[in-house]
């Protein structure tokens, strides 16, 4: 096992994250859409300020860390502080992006204990559901902080730990592997179903007043619980207005999602720590720092 990259993602708390700062926290990383994150220290691993992202009305308006892998194998952790979602709506947090065609999704349960799927790039899909390899040890819980493991070869298999236990993990693996650029994100959605034109009933008038109460005109009818042209016209505004991709007025999770945020409901970041990637084995948890030692965060003065 050899590492290939190693980066705290911490940095002087209230900075954003950047090239620059990202790289004076280890092998250098690029960010994308880098609005949406800082260093913050609400929530610490081995007393550093953690990479704080939040969620956007999109994914590609979540902040992403790309992160540089090895080939068809490698192995990568990462620790991820990962606040509670409504259990019974529906919440999800698509946390690890596969070139932007698949993604890592975490699920809260409503004992609090946290499931992962694989989901397509239409939110929409059906997901993926990772088979348990055997003696799989229970899931950790949320609030928390999580260490994610993942490692790639023939397949895909992911580990969940609670931050720096050793024993025996929740243990998924996926047959078939994505492929493509990895990212460590935060973008928050719901599994709803998509609504198209021609839909009637009470999630298109729930829909429809959304949108009425953002100020979208929807003709004489107005919240009547049918899609019909003034419901799609207003959908393809909305998603010209805030970047939405394909503008196709058919609103599925990640529009709902994008409507959910308009209308003001917010909901807490995630946070990402200590970043390893090696060329194969499992990276296992940090080491503390040495008895005595203080932590260093880069770009602060020693």
């Amino acid at each position: 096992m050899s590492p290939v990259l190693t980066n705290t993602l911490t940095g002087p708390v209230g900075d954003r994250l950047s090239t620059e700062a990202l790289s004076r926290a280890g092998d250098p990383l690029s960010p994308a859409s880098p609005e949406r994150s800082r260093f913050d220290d609400t929530h610490t691993v081995h007393g550093l300020p953690t990479s704080l992202l939040d969620t956007g009305h999109h994914r590609e308006d979540t902040t992403r860390i790309r992160v540089p892998v090895p080939g068809t194998e490698w192995a990568l952790r990462a620790y991820l502080y990962l606040p509670p979602l409504p259990s019974g709506n529906g919440g999800r947090r698509w946390v690890v992006d596969f070139g932007g065609v698949e993604g890592l999704a975490l699920i809260t349960e409503s004992d609090g204990s946290v499931r992962a799927v694989l989901q397509p790039r239409d939110l929409a899909a059906e997901e993926r559901v990772g088979m348990a390899i055997a003696g799989s040890g229970r899931a950790p819980t949320s609030p928390g902080w999580l260490r994610l493991e993942l490692r790639r070869s023939e397949g895909l298999v992911l580990r969940l730990y609670s931050e720096h236990e050793t024993g025996t993990p929740l243990e998924l693996r996926w047959a078939s592997v994505p492929s493509g650029e990895v990212s460590l994100t935060g973008f928050r959605y719901r599994a709803r179903p998509t609504l198209y034109w021609g839909d009637q009933g009470a999630a298109v008038r729930d829909l429809q007043r959304e949108l009425l109460d953002l100020g979208y005109d929807l003709g004489a009818w107005g919240a009547d619980g049918d899609f019909g042209n003034a419901t799609w016209n207003a959908v393809v505004s909305f998603q010209e207005d805030h970047g939405l991709t394909p503008v196709d007025g058919s609103p599925g999770p990640e529009t709902r999602a994008a409507i959910d945020l308009a209308s003001g409901n917010e909901y807490p970041p995630v946070w990402w720590s200590h970043l390893v990637v090696n060329d194969g084995g499992w990276p296992g948890p940090e080491p503390a720092p040495e008895s005595g030692r203080a932590p260093l965060v880069p770009g602060l003065p020693l």
